[in-house]
């Protein structure tokens, strides 16, 4: 199945700098672009997500999560085990936020997309190449309809698409910039 992660912290200004999204204008302009891939995807591939949030943040300010915004034969996790604990059950995990999640996705090898707002995400100029190369590839859409269209015609193929030669060089190149493995990372450490 496909987990499409979603970052809607609270309604309310974020404390938090970096957190996104930071006001309720930008939470409603990303619920609105995770709400139109999810109308766009094909109903089988609908019938397959399921949307991950953070239930603890709902319980904390005292509202719940709006699961009918997002229409039917969608499945819903609150978040309450780790993200690591569902990889094995899924075939593409979808991000819209840059985040450790996304980036845990990617180091475990899972087929990964993200989909940001281009005008309030911003890059380090050093990631330019990165950020060209995951574009090219499709694992950073900037639009809904760009993500949509990925995944409605890939869905099918997904791990053909992962595991081709241009997206495994992407990935590698992402990895060995921006994150680091070990086998002894307490000796490392």
């Amino acid at each position: 199945f496909i987990i499409f992660c979603i970052s809607i912290h609270t309604k309310y200004l974020s404390p938090i700098p970096g957190f996104y999204p930071r006001n309720n204008f930008e939470r409603i302009t990303k619920l609105l672009s995770v709400k139109e891939v999810l109308s766009g995807f094909k109903p089988s591939i609908r019938a397959k997500t399921t949307i991950r949030y953070n239930g603890k943040i709902f319980l904390r300010n005292s509202y719940s999560f709006n699961k009918s915004f997002f229409g039917n034969n969608i499945s819903f996790d609150n978040g309450s085990k780790q993200l690591v604990n569902h990889l094995n059950k899924s075939r593409l995990v979808i991000h819209d936020n840059n985040s450790t999640g996304w980036l845990e996705t990617i180091f475990y090898d899972i087929p990964t997309v993200i989909i940001l707002n281009k005008d309030i995400e911003k890059f380090r100029k050093k990631f330019s190449k990165n950020l060209n190369e995951l574009k090219k590839n499709k694992i950073i859409h900037f639009n809904s309809s760009s993500l949509t269209k990925f995944v409605n015609n890939n869905y099918s193929n997904i791990e053909k698409w992962w595991n081709s030669e241009k997206v495994k060089k992407s990935v590698k190149s992402f990895k060995d910039e921006y994150m680091k493995s070990s086998s002894d990372p307490l000796n490392d450490l």
